[in-house]
């Protein structure tokens, strides 16, 4: 749960839950390309994945 200050900054009211997704992209010999750090919150994203079988 975010605390306080980050609510403000966020601009939702409290009792609301962040999602904090980081993502690392690869290449084929697993050298980092990107990392990225998505903050949502709960109330209003999902996380939906998709894997090659």
């Amino acid at each position: 749960m975010p605390d306080p200050d980050e609510r403000d900054v966020m601009s939702i009211p409290p009792g609301v839950p962040v999602l904090i997704t980081l993502r690392t992209t690869r290449d084929a010999s697993q050298i980092e390309l990107e990392t990225s750090t998505f903050v949502a919150t709960g109330d209003r994203a999902e996380q939906t994945y998709t894997v090659a079988m």
